[in-house]
This record gives C-alpha cells, structure tokens and sequence, in this order.
C-alpha cells in the first residue's frame, strides 16, 4: 500500500545483483570484468527505476521494504546454494 506494485517487483529484481555481490564477498565467483560491467549495468537500471517513478513522491518505507524483500531473496539463494569445495 505505500508504493505501486510494479515499482516492489522491478526493485526485487535487484536480488541478482546482490547474489552476484555476495559471491563476490565469499569468494564463490572470481570477478571479471564482464561480471564487474554486469553489476554496473543492473544497478544502473535500478536508479533508473527510482528515478523514473518520481523520487519526491516515493514513500522510503515502502522502498526500504522493496530492497529488504530482495536482500532477504539474496541471503536465501545464498544460503541454499552448497558452497564449492
């Protein structure tokens, strides 16, 4: 109820881009630079996104609830997947 539906789904896509950002932190991808221009672009497409759905009339709680849903989506798939030996 504090921001549109379309703009919680387009920021729970953000969950790739802290997945990727975790494997980094824990030594589970080596970072390259296609991985590096990756990260670049996709987080270049969420500002795009707040940006574009008016950042004045965006409600911060219901945009932190957004990002905490797709970093609560991140740490699962991090979690779940077996680390590499």
């Amino acid at each position: 109820t504090r921001i549109d539906a379309s703009l919680v789904a387009l920021l729970l896509y953000l969950h790739p881009v802290l997945v990727v950002l975790g494997a980094l932190a824990t030594g589970r991808e080596v970072p390259s630079r296609r991985t590096w221009i990756a990260l670049g672009a996709a987080s270049t497409g969420g500002v795009l996104v707040l940006a574009g759905g008016g950042i004045a009339d965006l409600d911060g709680i219901g945009v932190g609830m957004a990002i905490g849903a797709a970093v609560a989506y991140a740490t699962y798939i991090l979690c779940a997947e077996p680390y590499p030996e």
